[in-house]
């Protein structure tokens, strides 16, 4: 029998999932560095929100409203780092809100 520690990580898009609840500024800079390092996809983002911490909040449309502001930053990131996703951030803010695909990347 082995006395040694094990020492757990957190995986990317679930520490991406917890700072999404609080949302708080600091959160939102963490989740936009991950999104640079890792990188993150906003899409397996979306759909791990909607079906892993969705079903469990009380307060629904404000965590809705979190996730759809925060899944630009995580695009705008992975595209671009940190110098030019603010613009990007902006943009795509925008085309979330007004149920645009303009801001969406084409393949």
């Amino acid at each position: 029998m082995s006395n040694a520690l094990g020492v757990a990580r957190s995986e990317a898009y679930n520490l991406a999932l917890s700072k999404l609840e609080r949302n708080l500024g600091r959160d939102r800079e963490d989740i936009e560095h991950l999104g640079r390092i890792v990188p993150l996809d906003a899409d397996a983002q979306g759909q791990r929100y909607k079906q892993e911490l969705r079903p469990y909040l009380t307060k629904v449309e404000r965590h809705d409203l979190n996730s759809n502001s925060i899944l630009p930053t995580i695009s705008c990131s992975r595209l671009f780092g940190s110098v030019l996703s603010r613009s990007c951030v902006r943009r795509t803010k925008s085309d979330v809100l007004n149920g645009s695909n303009a801001g969406k990347r084409r393949r």
